[in-house]
């Protein structure tokens, strides 16, 4: 996972933030970036009218195709305070761009898929990620969690 991130695509948000605004500002820079495409915010909406992307733990993983790249596209963002979607508390978002051409990247995405259910499954890390204040701190907690 650590490969996968930048500083460009991590993300701090306050209090005020929702779940929906949080992502729709993730979106909106991953946009301006060239990593996603400018509909690629629909089809997460529509995704998320199939079933909830928010899952146990306090961990959002919405995730849709991207057409911007052939690349797989992660992104992070940390409430250092719980924000609600429903009736789930979310610490963290982990933002999921899939490249059209899946097949290119399935292992990838499994060892990506694996690595967050290890951090879900891990409270004093996810806590350590949510209140990350900084690209640094995130890379440092994830690092030691790889190291564990």
């Amino acid at each position: 996972m650590n490969g996968l991130l930048d500083e460009n695509r991590f993300f701090v948000f306050d209090e005020e933030e929702t779940y929906e605004s949080a992502l729709e500002q993730m979106v909106e820079n991953l946009e301006i970036q060239g990593y996603v495409d400018e509909d690629f915010m629909e089809r997460l909406r529509e995704r998320e009218k199939k079933g909830t992307m928010v899952f146990d733990r306090e961990i959002a993983i919405p995730h849709a195709i991207q057409y911007a790249g052939a690349k797989l596209v992660l992104s992070v963002g940390v409430f250092p305070q719980n924000t609600g979607q429903g009736q789930q508390e979310i610490k963290v978002i982990f933002l999921i761009g899939l490249p059209a051409d899946s097949d290119m990247e399935d292992d990838l995405l499994l060892r990506v898929y694996d690595e967050i259910i290890n951090v879900a499954q891990d409270k004093k890390l996810l806590h350590k990620i949510s209140k990350a204040d900084s690209f640094s701190t995130l890379i440092q907690a994830l690092y030691r969690q790889a190291g564990d």
